[in-house]
């Protein structure tokens, strides 16, 4: 029997194929679709990603990725892509900060004056941020990305989807539009993959996004050499979120 799913929910969708989610967070899925526990979800999802990021120093895998420095820069640059301003950014999932450094610093390549935040739901993956930039350790809060509401909104918020399970992504979108973008502001929303991962590696995040209903104001990806796609990234504009 084909299991049906809510609207909400990315695997609804023609355009989504479940082989882009990691192989290791696929049983967490399961076990949310057969007992409907969401905290369950998220303890599981928390204790994976910190024994994987506390158990290395290498600042690269610490924000979730084995690439070295050049091949961080060609994965991630296209978000900058989307900074158009200055003022306040938030970054969804920040983990060790490694992500807000650089883009700080390609946004003011281009003429952009970005103040860096973070956001992550682990205490101690939001450590190392903290660790790593003292000076900036009363910017990084602990929460999720589905409830949490900063005193002050931002002029950019960067996240992934894959931050909640499948069928609260839409969700997620709706509660950073509504409570941690400013009404001004924009929300980037990328997905990452590998090139040694079989295709397809990343998810559509524009057309799941138009498939919503959002009116998808720009997009990047990056390319591997081999012409595999491993990262794309979309965005909307707060103030005009709806398509038509």
């Amino acid at each position: 029997m084909t299991r049906r799913f809510g609207a909400d929910d990315p695997r609804s969708l023609p355009i989504y194929d479940i082989a882009v989610r990691d192989p290791w967070v696929r049983p967490f899925d399961e076990a949310l679709d057969a007992t409907g526990d969401e905290a369950a979800w998220f303890a599981a999802v928390r204790e994976a990603l910190e024994a994987a990021y506390l158990a290395t120093d290498d600042p690269f895998q610490q924000s979730g990725t084995s690439a070295d420095a050049a091949r961080w820069e060609r994965n991630r640059r296209p978000i900058v892509e989307a900074i158009d301003r200055d003022g306040m950014m938030l970054d969804v999932g920040c983990a060790n900060g490694l992500l807000m450094e650089t883009l700080t610093a390609w946004a003011a390549e281009r003429g952009f004056s970005i103040e860096p935040h973070g956001l992550d739901f682990s205490e101690r993956i939001a450590a190392l941020a903290r660790l790593r930039y003292p000076e900036r350790a009363e910017r990084i809060k602990l929460g999720n990305s589905l409830s949490w509401r900063p005193q002050r909104r931002f002029d950019v918020v960067r996240t992934n989807l894959e931050f909640v399970p499948l069928p609260r992504y839409r969700a997620q979108i709706e509660h950073l539009l509504a409570h941690v973008v400013a009404p001004a502001g924009r929300l980037i929303v990328c997905s990452y993959g590998s090139g040694r991962r079989p295709a397809p590696r990343v998810e559509p995040v524009a057309e799941m996004l138009r498939a919503w209903g959002y009116d998808v104001a720009g997009e990047a990806s990056a390319t591997e050499p081999n012409g595999v796609v491993v990262t794309r990234v979309a965005w909307i504009d707060a103030a005009t979120p709806r398509a038509g």
